[in-house]
């Protein structure tokens, strides 16, 4: 599969596969993706419980299994006036 012809096929590619939010912006239109892999993907984090385990981790409970402890790297990011705990 080669980019030249998925935005040769798809003349909205380089707008519809962007995302933008809280000043990032990531644009997979330049790699070989398609709608179907998008789909998969997206399936296969509901079939796993991917926004279970993401709340989970925010919520601090003990999901690194290896260790039997919570993941609290995302305290790094966490704002001065409301530490993560």
């Amino acid at each position: 599969m080669h980019l030249r012809k998925l935005f040769a096929d798809d003349p909205d590619r380089g707008e519809r596969m962007t995302a933008e939010a809280i000043g990032i912006y990531f644009d997979y239109s330049k790699h070989r993706i398609t709608d179907e892999t998008l789909r998969l993907l997206l399936q296969l984090a509901k079939e796993s419980g991917l926004r279970y385990r993401i709340d989970a981790m925010f919520r601090g409970e003990k999901i690194n299994v290896t260790e039997n402890r919570a993941v609290l790297h995302v305290a790094l990011r966490a704002p001065k006036d409301n530490p993560l705990l």
